[in-house]
């Protein structure tokens, strides 16, 4: 069988953000986003201003400005689902697909204890990175496209530098850059995405209005949760490297 040479015409770029990554509070973290084609940018952006400005929102929205202490709290509930229902809209209209990948807290915890800074190579936020990397890299080989998959991430993550931990990781996600939320809509959406895919993963509701992010996942979405016997082949490995 003769294995086609990539599709290079097909220019995509994977937006990502994180949650739950403290690994205090949440039975889960997660990592995820939305892949879209370089050409969907500038629509998606319009799209997005456009569901905002209906609700008077003139700046960048996360999903923490919705909490009891947000900017947010006091949107009233009714007028939270119709932004909701149209944020969705455009993120299951405009992306290739929606991608996550999940770490189970209670298992990182068991062979690296306590979620710390000192060791980005092994935090929480690098495995999430590092498992949605390695599962992205496998799908666009699926899908014939590059390998060396372009990563979008948020500038203002103090954990940002974690995304790069490790060698092999280096080689494989080289194509790696950031930019600010507030003028990049689909750092936004991957905001969106990623509290989803968070609260679903940790069995909570989706309540206050927040019901139509339950349908963030539409259409194409990918995903894959780390498994228990993973996380032990990487303590494993990080503790006879420093033996």
């Amino acid at each position: 069988m003769v294995r086609r040479a990539p599709d290079t015409a097909r220019l995509l770029q994977c937006c990502l953000d994180e949650s739950g990554v403290d690994g205090n509070l949440s039975p889960v973290a997660a990592m995820a986003g939305i892949v879209l084609e370089y050409d969907q940018f500038t629509w998606f952006d319009v799209a997005w201003k456009k569901a905002l400005d209906r609700h008077g929102i003139r700046s960048a929205i996360h999903m923490s400005d919705f909490a009891a202490d947000g900017i947010w709290a006091n949107f009233p509930i009714p007028s939270r689902i119709a932004l909701f229902t149209g944020l969705v809209a455009v993120i299951n209209e405009h992306k290739n697909y929606s991608i996550a990948a999940i770490v189970r807290t209670e298992d990182y915890r068991q062979h690296f204890g306590k979620p710390s800074k000192a060791n980005s190579m092994t935090s929480i936020y690098s495995m999430c990175f590092m498992l949605l990397a390695l599962f992205q890299g496998k799908q666009a080989e699926h899908d014939n496209c590059e390998p060396n998959f372009p990563y979008f991430l948020d500038d203002g993550n103090e954990r940002k530098e974690e995304s790069f931990s490790g060698q092999s990781l280096r080689s494989s996600c080289a194509c790696r850059s950031f930019g600010d939320d507030k003028a990049a809509c689909a750092l936004q959406a991957a905001d969106v995405v990623a509290w989803a895919v968070r609260r679903r993963h940790s069995g909570l509701a989706f309540d206050f209005g927040r019901g139509p992010l339950e349908a963030v996942p539409g259409g194409t979405h990918r995903e894959l949760t780390v498994q228990d016997d993973w996380l032990a082949d990487v303590a494993e490995g990080r503790r006879a490297m420093a033996v």
